[in-house]
């Protein structure tokens, strides 16, 4: 019975141990600057190597489409995303650090657009979607298809107007397929 017992208790200790080390080597690493490309510098790691106090805050576009910030705070974001062979175009509205879709209680938004053909106004609608239960009325997608945006590559425009939780921004100027999103260079003073 003793030996059994001792058994026991080894397996016990032995299997502790090997818990305590892979937790204590799996956390003594710290995370690459960028974790999808390791090998890449960060222009925030750059940035840092000239004063120790700054870092870059800069947001990439989730759909891989043009990302404007609504004020200089970047309260929140929309990103523009058009398809020039069907001439769909699609706006997201995104929160502070353009990740997560933002809904809106507006059942369409409003753009006016420079194209080369001449300006034009777009109502884009509130795509609803029975997944993520979004309405007309409440919702984060809005989008248009119309033959002026077919074979249309770049333009200008502004966002008339859009309200998040009854903060108003108005006539926000737009860019695509760059965007208004620039790296801004910021001052921590927390930092030493």
């Amino acid at each position: 019975m003793t030996g059994k017992r001792q058994f026991g208790e080894c397996t016990g200790w032995v299997l502790f141990l090997a818990l305590s080390v892979l937790l204590i080597t799996g956390c003594g690493k710290s995370p690459t600057p960028d974790a999808k490309n390791p090998d890449k510098d960060s222009s925030a790691s750059s940035a840092n190597k000239g004063n120790p106090k700054t870092f870059i805050s800069a947001h990439e576009a989730p759909h891989e489409g043009a990302l404007t910030p609504l004020d200089k705070m970047h309260t929140a974001h929309v990103e523009l995303l058009a398809e020039e062979t069907s001439g769909i175009l699609t706006l997201f509205v995104l929160d502070k650090y353009a990740r997560d879709a933002v809904r809106v209680q507006q059942p369409t938004i409003l753009l006016e657009l420079a194209l080369e053909a001449g300006d034009t106004s777009l109502t884009l609608q509130a795509k609803e979607s029975f997944l993520s239960g979004e309405t007309a009325g409440d919702a984060s997608q809005f989008e248009i298809r119309t033959p002026q945006l077919v074979g249309v590559k770049e333009f200008k425009g502004v966002l008339d107007k859009l309200t998040i939780d009854d903060v108003v921004f108005e006539k926000i100027p737009l860019s695509y397929p760059d965007g208004t999103e620039t790296s801004s260079t910021v001052v921590d003073p927390a930092k030493p």
